[in-house]
Protein backbone atom coordinates (compact mmCIF):
# COMPACT_ATOMS: atom_id res chain seq x y z
CA UNK A 1 0.00 0.00 0.00
CA UNK A 2 1.26 3.51 -1.10
CA UNK A 3 2.50 5.76 1.76
CA UNK A 4 0.31 8.73 -0.06
CA UNK A 5 -2.82 6.59 -0.29
CA UNK A 6 -2.85 5.37 3.25
CA UNK A 7 -2.23 8.98 4.08
CA UNK A 8 -5.18 9.91 2.33
CA UNK A 9 -7.61 7.18 3.35
CA UNK A 10 -10.49 7.19 5.84
CA UNK A 11 -9.03 4.07 7.41
CA UNK A 12 -5.99 6.17 9.24
CA UNK A 13 -7.46 5.80 12.52
CA UNK A 14 -6.96 1.48 12.56
CA UNK A 15 -3.64 2.39 10.76
CA UNK A 16 -2.65 4.39 13.81
CA UNK A 17 -3.61 2.07 16.37
CA UNK A 18 -2.08 -0.79 14.77
CA UNK A 19 1.65 1.33 14.76
CA UNK A 20 0.37 1.99 18.00
CA UNK A 21 0.44 -1.49 18.86
CA UNK A 22 3.17 -2.40 16.91
CA UNK A 23 5.71 0.56 18.81
CA UNK A 24 4.20 -0.53 22.49
CA UNK A 25 5.11 -4.25 21.63
CA UNK A 26 8.64 -4.00 20.54
CA UNK A 27 9.50 -0.96 22.67
CA UNK A 28 11.40 -3.36 25.29
CA UNK A 29 12.34 -5.77 23.18
CA UNK A 30 15.38 -6.20 21.44
CA UNK A 31 16.63 -9.07 18.82
CA UNK A 32 19.27 -10.27 19.86
CA UNK A 33 18.65 -14.04 19.07
CA UNK A 34 16.51 -15.89 16.60
CA UNK A 35 14.38 -16.78 19.53
CA UNK A 36 13.24 -12.68 20.48
CA UNK A 37 13.36 -12.68 16.81
CA UNK A 38 10.24 -15.43 16.84
CA UNK A 39 8.76 -13.98 19.40
CA UNK A 40 8.59 -10.56 17.75
CA UNK A 41 7.21 -12.51 14.85
CA UNK A 42 4.45 -13.85 16.97
CA UNK A 43 3.59 -10.44 18.31
CA UNK A 44 3.43 -8.61 15.29
CA UNK A 45 1.28 -11.30 13.91
CA UNK A 46 -1.54 -10.94 16.25
CA UNK A 47 -1.24 -7.32 16.44
CA UNK A 48 -1.18 -7.25 12.60
CA UNK A 49 -4.62 -9.69 12.41
CA UNK A 50 -6.17 -7.23 14.93
CA UNK A 51 -5.65 -3.79 12.91
CA UNK A 52 -6.60 -5.72 9.71
CA UNK A 53 -10.11 -6.61 11.68
CA UNK A 54 -10.28 -2.74 12.35
CA UNK A 55 -9.64 -1.50 9.12
CA UNK A 56 -12.59 -3.70 7.46
CA UNK A 57 -16.19 -2.08 7.20
CA UNK A 58 -18.04 -5.56 8.08
CA UNK A 59 -16.88 -9.03 9.44
CA UNK A 60 -19.29 -11.72 10.14
CA UNK A 61 -19.08 -12.85 13.58
CA UNK A 62 -17.70 -16.03 13.01
CA UNK A 63 -14.72 -14.25 11.34
CA UNK A 64 -14.34 -12.40 14.65
CA UNK A 65 -14.13 -15.58 16.87
CA UNK A 66 -11.73 -17.15 14.47
CA UNK A 67 -9.98 -14.26 14.56
CA UNK A 68 -9.64 -13.50 18.43
CA UNK A 69 -9.11 -18.29 18.94
CA UNK A 70 -6.31 -18.03 16.40
CA UNK A 71 -4.46 -14.71 18.20
CA UNK A 72 -5.03 -16.72 21.45
CA UNK A 73 -3.42 -19.68 20.37
CA UNK A 74 -0.68 -17.68 19.17
CA UNK A 75 -0.67 -15.75 22.70
CA UNK A 76 -0.79 -19.56 24.33
CA UNK A 77 1.87 -20.67 21.89
CA UNK A 78 4.33 -17.53 22.60
CA UNK A 79 3.57 -17.84 26.96
CA UNK A 80 4.88 -21.67 26.15
CA UNK A 81 7.75 -20.27 24.65
CA UNK A 82 11.13 -21.58 26.57
CA UNK A 83 12.80 -17.82 25.93
CA UNK A 84 9.56 -15.90 26.95
CA UNK A 85 10.99 -16.65 30.70
CA UNK A 86 14.46 -15.32 30.02
CA UNK A 87 13.60 -12.60 28.30
CA UNK A 88 11.06 -11.45 31.12
CA UNK A 89 14.05 -12.09 33.54
CA UNK A 90 16.63 -9.70 31.28
CA UNK A 91 13.82 -7.63 31.07
CA UNK A 92 13.45 -7.45 34.98
CA UNK A 93 16.90 -7.47 35.18
CA UNK A 94 17.62 -4.29 33.12
CA UNK A 95 14.85 -2.55 34.60
CA UNK A 96 16.74 -3.10 38.16
CA UNK A 97 19.73 -2.30 36.50
CA UNK A 98 18.68 1.08 34.99
CA UNK A 99 16.82 1.87 38.83
CA UNK A 100 19.77 1.36 40.04
CA UNK A 101 21.97 3.31 37.96
CA UNK A 102 19.43 6.31 38.88
CA UNK A 103 19.87 5.52 42.26
CA UNK A 104 23.72 5.66 42.02
CA UNK A 105 22.92 8.42 40.29
CA UNK A 106 20.93 10.11 42.99
CA UNK A 107 22.79 8.92 45.68
CA UNK A 108 26.10 10.60 43.73
CA UNK A 109 24.22 13.80 43.55
CA UNK A 110 23.71 13.66 47.26
CA UNK A 111 26.56 12.74 48.16
CA UNK A 112 28.00 15.54 46.59
CA UNK A 113 25.90 17.99 48.01
CA UNK A 114 26.67 16.62 51.83
CA UNK A 115 30.44 16.89 50.64
CA UNK A 116 29.31 20.61 49.64
CA UNK A 117 27.67 20.69 53.01
CA UNK A 118 30.11 19.41 54.69
CA UNK A 119 32.72 21.55 53.44
CA UNK A 120 30.87 24.53 54.37
CA UNK A 121 30.95 23.20 57.64
CA UNK A 122 34.52 22.81 58.33
CA UNK A 123 34.85 26.05 56.74
CA UNK A 124 31.88 27.70 59.48
CA UNK A 125 34.07 25.80 62.15
CA UNK A 126 37.50 27.31 60.97
CA UNK A 127 35.90 30.98 60.89
CA UNK A 128 34.20 30.36 64.31
CA UNK A 129 37.86 28.88 65.69
CA UNK A 130 40.04 32.36 63.99
CA UNK A 131 36.34 34.56 65.58
CA UNK A 132 36.82 32.90 68.96
CA UNK A 133 40.55 33.22 68.71
CA UNK A 134 40.20 36.67 67.73
CA UNK A 135 37.22 37.54 70.53
CA UNK A 136 39.79 35.98 73.30
CA UNK A 137 42.56 38.03 72.31
CA UNK A 138 40.67 41.23 72.25
CA UNK A 139 39.05 40.19 75.73
CA UNK A 140 42.48 40.03 76.65
CA UNK A 141 43.93 43.07 75.59
CA UNK A 142 40.39 44.23 77.03
CA UNK A 143 41.35 43.25 80.52
CA UNK A 144 45.03 44.22 80.43
CA UNK A 145 44.11 48.02 79.35
CA UNK A 146 40.98 47.80 81.89
CA UNK A 147 44.03 46.61 84.65
CA UNK A 148 45.99 48.97 83.75
CA UNK A 149 43.22 51.38 83.53
CA UNK A 150 42.14 50.50 87.42
CA UNK A 151 46.08 50.57 88.74
CA UNK A 152 46.01 54.18 87.21
CA UNK A 153 43.08 55.37 88.15
CA UNK A 154 43.92 54.13 91.72
CA UNK A 155 47.30 55.35 91.50
CA UNK A 156 45.91 58.85 90.72
CA UNK A 157 43.43 58.42 93.76
CA UNK A 158 45.88 57.59 96.31
CA UNK A 159 48.21 60.41 94.91
CA UNK A 160 45.47 62.80 95.10
CA UNK A 161 44.70 61.35 98.58
CA UNK A 162 48.64 61.81 99.29
CA UNK A 163 48.91 65.62 98.04
CA UNK A 164 45.38 66.19 100.46
CA UNK A 165 46.71 64.53 103.89
CA UNK A 166 50.26 66.87 102.92
CA UNK A 167 47.96 70.12 102.65
CA UNK A 168 45.88 69.21 105.39
CA UNK A 169 48.88 68.35 107.29
CA UNK A 170 50.53 71.41 106.31
CA UNK A 171 47.36 73.17 107.47
CA UNK A 172 47.39 71.61 110.70
CA UNK A 173 51.29 72.36 111.45
CA UNK A 174 50.54 76.04 110.55
CA UNK A 175 47.74 76.54 112.49
CA UNK A 176 49.47 74.34 115.71
CA UNK A 177 52.90 76.74 114.95
CA UNK A 178 50.31 80.15 115.54
CA UNK A 179 49.20 78.15 118.20
CA UNK A 180 52.11 77.66 120.18
CA UNK A 181 53.57 80.75 119.52
CA UNK A 182 50.45 82.25 121.00
CA UNK A 183 50.02 80.00 123.98
CA UNK A 184 53.07 78.34 124.77
CA UNK A 185 53.72 79.81 128.31
CA UNK A 186 50.37 79.30 129.21
CA UNK A 187 50.47 75.10 128.28
CA UNK A 188 53.94 74.80 130.11
CA UNK A 189 53.37 76.97 132.93
CA UNK A 190 49.70 76.74 133.40
CA UNK A 191 47.22 79.97 132.69
CA UNK A 192 48.26 83.46 134.05
CA UNK A 193 47.23 87.32 133.97
CA UNK A 194 49.06 90.54 134.79
CA UNK A 195 45.87 92.18 135.82
CA UNK A 196 46.32 90.10 138.98
CA UNK A 197 49.60 91.11 139.67
CA UNK A 198 51.00 93.77 141.86
CA UNK A 199 53.42 96.31 140.64
CA UNK A 200 56.19 94.33 142.20
CA UNK A 201 54.90 91.07 140.71
CA UNK A 202 54.86 92.58 137.34
CA UNK A 203 58.22 94.08 137.65
CA UNK A 204 59.47 91.34 138.78
CA UNK A 205 57.53 89.07 135.88
CA UNK A 206 59.11 91.81 133.25
CA UNK A 207 62.85 90.99 134.99
CA UNK A 208 62.30 86.94 134.45
CA UNK A 209 61.18 86.91 131.17
CA UNK A 210 63.84 89.95 129.69
CA UNK A 211 66.40 86.94 130.74
CA UNK A 212 64.35 84.02 129.95
CA UNK A 213 63.21 84.97 126.09
CA UNK A 214 66.11 83.25 124.56
CA UNK A 215 65.33 79.74 126.00
CA UNK A 216 61.86 80.20 125.67
CA UNK A 217 62.49 80.45 121.87
CA UNK A 218 64.58 77.33 122.06
CA UNK A 219 61.58 75.42 124.28
CA UNK A 220 59.26 76.64 121.92
CA UNK A 221 60.97 75.05 118.78
CA UNK A 222 61.57 71.64 121.03
CA UNK A 223 58.06 71.71 121.82
CA UNK A 224 56.86 71.90 117.73
CA UNK A 225 59.72 69.22 117.44
CA UNK A 226 58.08 66.83 119.82
CA UNK A 227 54.73 67.27 118.62
CA UNK A 228 55.92 67.25 114.63
CA UNK A 229 57.66 63.96 115.95
CA UNK A 230 54.97 62.49 117.97
CA UNK A 231 52.45 63.18 115.11
CA UNK A 232 54.63 61.02 112.64
CA UNK A 233 54.78 58.43 114.35
CA UNK A 234 51.47 58.29 115.35
CA UNK A 235 50.45 58.23 111.55
CA UNK A 236 53.35 55.78 111.15
CA UNK A 237 52.20 51.68 110.61
CA UNK A 238 54.26 50.89 113.59
CA UNK A 239 54.05 53.60 115.92
CA UNK A 240 57.41 53.77 118.41
CA UNK A 241 58.06 55.97 121.29
CA UNK A 242 59.70 59.55 121.25
CA UNK A 243 62.65 60.35 123.85
CA UNK A 244 61.11 64.03 125.33
CA UNK A 245 64.13 65.64 127.83
CA UNK A 246 62.24 68.84 128.38
CA UNK A 247 60.46 68.40 131.73
CA UNK A 248 58.22 71.05 131.07
CA UNK A 249 57.12 69.48 127.63
CA UNK A 250 57.29 66.08 129.71
CA UNK A 251 54.69 67.28 131.93
CA UNK A 252 52.05 69.33 129.85
CA UNK A 253 51.81 66.53 127.07
CA UNK A 254 51.35 63.87 130.02
CA UNK A 255 48.70 66.35 132.25
CA UNK A 256 46.91 67.26 128.65
CA UNK A 257 46.35 63.49 128.62
CA UNK A 258 47.81 63.27 124.64
CA UNK A 259 50.30 61.05 125.49
CA UNK A 260 50.90 57.53 127.02
CA UNK A 261 54.40 57.07 128.32
CA UNK A 262 56.85 53.71 128.37
CA UNK A 263 56.47 52.05 131.83
CA UNK A 264 60.12 51.24 131.84
CA UNK A 265 61.13 54.88 130.89
CA UNK A 266 58.72 57.52 131.64
CA UNK A 267 60.38 59.77 129.25
CA UNK A 268 59.70 58.23 126.10
CA UNK A 269 56.05 59.51 125.08
CA UNK A 270 53.82 58.52 121.98
CA UNK A 271 50.35 59.66 121.36
CA UNK A 272 47.16 58.08 122.75
CA UNK A 273 45.35 55.89 119.87
CA UNK A 274 41.79 57.86 120.03
CA UNK A 275 40.99 56.43 116.68
CA UNK A 276 41.11 52.83 118.14
CA UNK A 277 38.88 53.88 120.94
CA UNK A 278 36.68 55.40 118.35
Amino acid sequence: MDSNKDHNSPKEPSLTRLNSHKEASFDLLQPDSNAEVELQRVIYKCLKRIGEYHQRESESSKDVQKIYRDCVQEYLHLKKHPALASILKRRTLEDSVNDLEHKLESSKKVKDLLNEEYQQIRQYRRDMETLNTSLSERLKQQDTISRKGKKSFINKKILQEKDDVSKSSMELFTFLNEFLDNHYRELLEGPWSKGNLSANERKQRATIDKFANVNQLEELEELKHVLEELMNQATSSSPSFTKVTNEKILNFLLRSSLCTFDPRDPSLLKFIPFADEF
